[in-house]
């Protein structure tokens, strides 16, 4: 007798190559036998329908995000994006649904509305106040205000980490603590898996390898004060990889001479172990200027980890101080705005060997979350 599938729909308004944690959640479930699965998600201006996953049906829709008039970015954008999602919903009748962000909300809330039994999952990338939701985007604002309605009917409601959760679960009133957990933004476990013999690393106390990998951004990140930084200290180098380099960026590099400083632009999230490990310290540089910073744990955190690098992180995020005390590592916190006195003490303990002992990896990530789907036991 074959045995009947796991229907499990995932919606995923925002474009699935910008987010490695959802398309690491895609992965690990092409490996699972018993699932079928179907993903909802729109264009990437980037991509395209290029982006694939194994065992996986992945269906599209544009955004129209280039249209001037507001009405046909709404109405072609969103609404038709909602309709194609509880038209499939209807005719499916998955008993599983998986929904990212207040922003694919409305489609998964009116199937649950009219299917009471259905299991309903949502997952935050990110903690958005209370305040940022009333000041936001109309949609995001309506579904939310719907979501909250209904949270105690969920099965599951996760943020990336405990403090965005507490401040989540107090914002909206949720009673039911049961159905709150936390699933952190890690690494694949074959992420790191790449030949050592290849990487040459130069190692010495005065050999400062960095590497920057996000946005650039003179305003909400420390990225200027790093290269000046940078570009006082001779025997340093750093590498910034963003899929986004402003020319104002480049007119800086080239002005200062800085020639210790490498802009590499976009590099492929498989592709970035290697290029990593090439390094000695990987660097966290946003301001942090909202609360959702504040207490964030970027994935770029635990990919540093992942390769054996030391980490620095901005004074504000407090998110990051849990990770100061592990063994093996240094995850410094520096005030960029005086890095000369931040880094007296904190130059990382050059080893020979690299540290693959983190174990942070998405499978560990997703554990629990693949338990409330009772789809354990590689199934």
């Amino acid at each position: 007798m074959i045995e009947q599938k796991n229907h499990i729909v995932i919606i995923h308004f925002r474009p699935l190559d910008g987010y490695p944690p959802i398309q690491n959640l895609l992965k690990i479930f092409a490996k699972k036998e018993n699932v079928k699965l179907s993903v909802f998600s729109t264009v990437s201006s980037k991509s395209g329908r290029d982006f694939s996953i194994e065992n996986s049906e992945i269906h599209w829709s544009d955004t129209f995000i280039g249209y001037q008039n507001r009405f046909v970015r709404l109405f072609a954008g969103y609404l038709l994006f909602y309709i194609k999602c509880f038209t499939f919903l209807l005719l499916k009748r998955p008993k599983k649904i998986i929904y990212f962000e207040s922003i694919s909300a409305l489609p998964c809330l009116m199937y649950k509305w009219i299917f009471k039994q259905k299991e309903l999952f949502v997952h935050y990338h990110e903690y958005t106040t209370k305040d940022e939701y009333a000041t936001g985007m109309f949609i995001e604002r309506l579904s939310h205000s719907v979501e909250k309605k209904m949270y105690d009917s969920f099965k599951w409601i996760s943020h990336t980490n405990k403090e965005r959760l507490a401040f989540f679960a107090n914002d909206c009133n949720i009673k039911n603590d049961q159905i709150l957990r936390v699933m952190p933004n890690y690494p694949m476990s074959d992420w790191n898996k790449v030949k050592s013999e290849t990487i040459q690393v130069p190692t010495g106390k005065n050999c400062l390898r960095f590497i920057y990998v996000g946005p650039i951004n003179f305003e909400d990140t420390y990225v200027k004060e790093m290269c000046i930084y940078i570009g006082s200290r001779p025997e340093a180098t750093l590498e910034i990889v963003s899929n986004r380099i402003p020319q104002y960026f480049l007119d800086f590099i080239h002005r200062n001479n800085y020639t210790n400083i490498t802009l590499l632009g976009e590099v492929k999230n498989s592709d970035l172990p290697h290029l990593l490990q090439s390094n000695k310290i990987g660097l966290i540089l946003y301001k942090c200027k909202t609360q959702n910073q504040i207490y964030a744990q970027p994935n770029k955190l635990f990919e540093y980890l992942r390769v054996g690098l030391d980490v620095w992180f901005p004074k504000e995020m407090i998110g990051c101080y849990e990770f100061q005390s592990l063994e093996n590592t240094k995850v410094v916190c520096i005030d960029f705005n005086n890095i000369e006195i931040s880094e007296k003490n904190h130059l990382p303990v050059f080893n020979d060997s690299m540290n693959f002992s983190h174990d942070y990896t998405a499978e560990n990530a997703t554990s629990e979350l693949m338990k409330s789907l009772r789809l354990c036991n590689g199934k």
